[in-house]
């Protein structure tokens, strides 16, 4: 994310003005209810903590151990 500049969705820009172009690499994020890239299940949204997860559940298992 970083050697991207950053992710902007909105209007976020960093010191110099420039968009970050990280958004065009997240394979998750804000792509709920669309197919995995990697095994086709759909992305899901939660909140944890009051904040957005997105996840695939069949390449992200829950593991309790």
């Amino acid at each position: 994310a970083i050697e991207h500049g950053g992710t902007s969705f909105n209007d976020y820009r960093d010191l110099w003005g420039e968009a970050g172009d990280n958004y065009n690499h997240v394979r998750v994020y804000h792509q709920d209810g669309k197919p995995c890239g990697r095994c086709g299940t759909l992305i899901e949204r939660i909140i944890v903590a009051q904040r957005s997860t997105h996840f695939c559940p069949g390449c992200q298992k829950l593991s309790l151990e």
